[in-house]
């Protein structure tokens, strides 16, 4: 039986990566774009993501990550 990710626990990845994010993130699928990140914060926290979860995102794994909803359905997939 898989163990499905934790959001919760996401978010510390998240907001460890990136700082200056908004401190509550109320909208998981709200865009990371909406609340203000650009690509170079995307990539720190898709870095975070690899790293906390001892996971690769692939390239076309990367194109479809826009919101942490995104980026839980995937580590369901992969854990």
């Amino acid at each position: 039986m898989s163990v499905q990710p934790d959001s919760i626990a996401l978010i510390e990845v998240i907001k460890q990566a990136v700082p200056h994010l908004p401190l509550v993130i109320d909208d998981h699928n709200k865009s990371f774009e909406a609340y203000g990140l650009d690509s170079i914060d995307t990539s720190a926290i898709f870095m975070g993501v690899e790293e906390a979860y001892d996971i690769a995102i692939s390239d076309k794994q990367l194109e479809d990550l826009e919101c942490v909803n995104d980026i839980l359905k995937l580590l369901a997939v992969q854990s």
